[in-house]
């Protein structure tokens, strides 16, 4: 992971930079394996062959954060190798809820009251401190929650979740 650090005088422009570091492919591959026809070249296949400056450079020695799905895979790896990662790869699957972000400002002391109330039972139902009593004590808690504003803060995401699911589907 490559993090801004929150007292940077301009962290947007370090976030640019990061981004430019990980979208731009001839940098993203300079950076994680040095000079291309030095330290590395792809062959006819589009694959990665090592090149004997590459003693001085390895690929992906430091920038592992950088990585990107459509690094050219290495020659001479076993086919069999490339026939699994296909086959993980064509089965995976992506969470409908991707991409999508709650805005809750329009719920925001609603839903700072809920937070406060989870927090405040969380650990003691984990832990099992309510014992005999548990089933009140979640009966409480559902209370809590619900004169807290649960179902109006439910309703948000949920609307605004709909409307990001008709945009992107």
């Amino acid at each position: 992971m490559i993090a801004v650090a929150t007292n940077s005088k301009n962290p947007e422009r370090a976030a640019l930079v990061l981004d430019y570091m990980k979208s731009d492919v001839d940098l993203n591959r300079t950076l994680l394996g040095g000079i291309q026809g030095e330290h590395w070249d792809l062959n006819e296949e589009g694959q990665r062959m090592v090149l004997d400056a590459a003693e001085n450079y390895s690929w992906n020695s430091w920038a592992w954060a950088l990585n990107r799905a459509d690094e050219p895979v290495m020659a001479g790896t076993d086919e069999r190798e490339l026939a699994i990662s296909d086959s993980i790869n064509s089965r995976e699957l992506f969470a409908e809820v991707a991409g999508f972000t709650f805005d809750s400002s329009s719920v925001a002391t609603e839903l700072s009251v809920v937070n406060s109330i989870v927090d405040e039972y969380e650990y003691s139902f984990s832990l099992g401190i309510y014992g005999d009593n548990t089933e009140a004590k979640f009966n409480e808690f559902k209370g809590k929650l619900e004169a807290a504003g649960l179902d109006k803060v439910t309703e948000a995401m949920k609307t605004q979740y709909e409307a990001f699911a008709a945009k992107n589907s």
